[in-house]
């Protein structure tokens, strides 16, 4: 059975930057609203991956603009604008399946959001706007960078 030809297409925007302005907007809305007992629980999701998701933006940017390679779609009509090197939406989903996996008990919804990533990652050389360099670059930034934040509130913040 044949993968649809919008498949790609809808996968791959669930890495790009208007989802994640939700993700933010809703994931702040929570736990601002959530009882004392519920952040204690659910902090991470503000403490951990809103400023792993910046520090990966910041982050794929400088490279992108250190690096400057050309993405494999260049001089095409639907090919995104900027440099290709690393894979920021790949960066940005192994950021949210890090930080899930490395909080969340729960080895389903752990799997869920690897598979989310994963399939993110390879929607972005589906469809030909990144190399498998760059989507690996991109993954295993996040991994870092969401390992590293996710280290420094278990010891800082919680103690």
């Amino acid at each position: 059975m044949p993968i649809p030809a919008d498949f790609w297409g809808i996968v791959t925007e669930l890495g790009g930057l208007e989802v994640w302005i939700f993700i933010i907007l809703l994931v702040s809305a929570i736990y601002l609203t959530s009882p004392r007992r519920t952040k204690s629980k659910n902090g991470w999701l503000v403490f951990v991956l809103i400023p792993a998701v910046i520090v990966s933006a910041i982050t794929t940017e400088i490279i992108k603009t250190a690096v400057d390679i050309p993405r494999p779609c260049a001089g095409l009509d639907d090919c995104p604008s900027g440099s290709s090197f690393p894979s920021r939406h790949a960066s940005t989903m192994f950021i949210l399946a890090t930080a899930v996996f490395l909080n969340v008990k729960n080895f389903k919804i752990r799997a869920a959001f690897v598979v989310l990533a994963i399939l993110v990652a390879l929607s972005r050389v589906a469809l030909n706007y990144h190399t498998h360099l760059d989507i690996v670059a991109g993954s295993m930034l996040g991994v870092f960078i969401a390992y590293g934040v996710n280290l420094i509130y278990h010891k800082k913040i919680q103690g």
